[in-house]
């Protein structure tokens, strides 16, 4: 039996505050309004009918009369703006923090963030969590039920396993249209890159990896013995030592490339730097075409 408790809060703000930093973080995103490559430019064809009067010249279908000798126009419509679908990793090593501010209150402002400014651009968006309790919220246009996930989400039990590549799993054979999905984790689910890669091909995908300074190197001097959230295993090293090098091979860079490989777009945010202007940078990169791939 798993042990969890509940903390007040996943930060130091009150709601007040915590939606002031979470929409000025939101103000300052291109994302939104950037195009998909799971959606064409301009105006998509449905249909041909016959002509009828007030019918533009523009719409005719000039090969379908040809063929025919009647006169055709054609019906289009404009591409729906897909939904964002954030998954926000709400498991153990999450929380675990080297640090006054963890990974888990960072994702937690970040997915709120990210959600507020989907809706400002008119696009639905829900929230899945991959711990090890149910969190689903379908996408909608509620800016009151972004609020309302956001502050459930910082006042949270800890103690839970990751479902994270299950979470993905499901959404690769989900037979719903395509989505935005967008990763907030520090992918400590082993599976979870395989089951990113396969998401990729259905869906647009984004990678937000949120990581401690010490999975970095950057903790500072003395010797430590601690336990890996996910694994359970045990880890020795010293506060300048990567916790995450098997055999010689730090396989946090592993991972990045292959990401990279896959052609998805991943950033990483470590919890002890500014990461406003990344992100924005990130995200208006993606806006305009550029910038594709790892940062």
């Amino acid at each position: 039996m798993e042990n969890k408790e509940t903390i007040e809060s996943c930060d130091e703000l009150d709601h007040r505050q915590f939606m002031i930093a979470a929409k000025k973080l939101a103000n300052s995103f291109t994302f939104g309004a950037d195009s998909s490559p799971w959606v064409s430019s301009g105006i998509e064809y449905v249909q041909s009918r016959l002509y009828q009067q007030g019918d533009s010249i523009k719409t005719v279908d000039w090969k379908l009369t040809a063929r025919t000798g009647k006169l055709y126009v054609k019906e289009c419509e404009a591409p729906k703006q897909i939904p964002v679908q954030i998954i926000l990793d709400t498991s153990n090593s999450m929380t675990i923090s080297s640090t006054s501010k963890s990974k888990y209150a960072v994702a937690v402002q970040i997915a709120t963030a990210l959600a507020l400014a989907s809706l400002e651009h008119v696009r639905p968006v829900g929230l899945i969590g991959c711990g090890s309790e149910e969190v689903r919220i379908s996408p909608s246009l509620s800016k009151e039920e972004v609020q309302l996930w956001s502050h459930k989400m910082r006042h949270f039990q800890y103690g839970e396993r990751t479902r994270l590549t299950s979470v993905l799993n499901q959404l690769k054979t989900n037979p719903s249209d395509t989505s935005m999905v967008i990763v907030i984790s520090d992918l400590h689910d082993e599976n979870s890159i395989t089951a990113l890669k396969h998401l990729s091909t259905r869906h647009e995908l984004v990678v937000i990896e949120t990581l401690d300074p010490a999975e970095k190197g950057k903790m500072g001097g003395g010797i430590y013995r601690i336990n890996e959230a996910e694994t359970g295993r045990s880890l020795t090293g010293h506060g300048f030592s990567k916790w995450f090098k098997k055999g010689g091979v730090d396989y946090l860079e592993e991972r990045k490339h292959e990401l990279t490989k896959a052609g998805i777009d991943q950033i990483e945010v470590i919890t002890d730097q500014p990461f406003s202007a990344k992100l924005r940078m990130f995200f208006n990169f993606r806006a305009i075409g550029t910038g594709r791939g790892s940062q």
